[in-house]
């Protein structure tokens, strides 16, 4: 809690066992500003910050919903797709392409544009009404977890997404 800038360190005059650890950690806290004691930001805030610092080096993506923990699938990369037709994962990858078709279809494509893509998440106008407006430009160029069964249509993999909890943008686009 004091590292986090949570709480003030105070010590009755028997406590010596990682006294000297706790004082420097509340000092890093002050002279950092971190947390609701030493700074002038929200918890929130500084949350986001700290994100946004972690996604900048690299670190890892965090994912809220399409997790194997709590779906109990595998999550395979988005090229990896067409080894796995027929199963239910969640394929992840970078949307490098988004196209609305004349018959109001629109295509998700990973990795590559189409036609080279290496898979493809379907959204068919009649559930199109369940998912944000602009779909095509919303999904372009972000990161992404696609839940379902993979298909094959035309020698690729597809998932056809029909309800938006298939779908889930990591938190670096956000």
């Amino acid at each position: 809690m004091v590292k986090e800038g949570l709480a003030v360190a105070r010590f009755s005059s028997e406590d010596k066992k990682y006294r000297d650890e706790i004082i420097n950690t509340e000092k890093e806290a002050r002279e950092n500003k971190i947390g609701c004691k030493w700074s002038p930001i929200s918890i929130l805030e500084q949350k986001e910050r700290k994100t946004e610092k972690e996604i900048e080096k690299g670190k890892t993506i965090r994912w809220e919903k399409l997790t194997p923990e709590l779906t109990n699938l595998k999550v395979i990369d988005a090229c990896q797709a067409g080894n796995y037709l027929g199963k239910e994962v969640i394929v992840e990858g970078k949307i490098a392409s988004a196209y609305r078709s004349k018959t109001n279809t629109v295509f998700l494509n990973f990795e590559k544009p189409y036609p080279n893509q290496c898979f493809t998440a379907v959204i068919f106008s009649s559930d199109q009404y369940k998912f944000i407006d602009s779909l095509e430009k919303y999904y372009a160029n972000k990161t992404v977890r696609i839940k379902g069964i993979i298909k094959e249509y035309k020698q690729k993999p597809e998932i056809i997404l029909k309800n938006p909890l298939q779908i889930e943008i990591s938190d670096k686009n956000l």
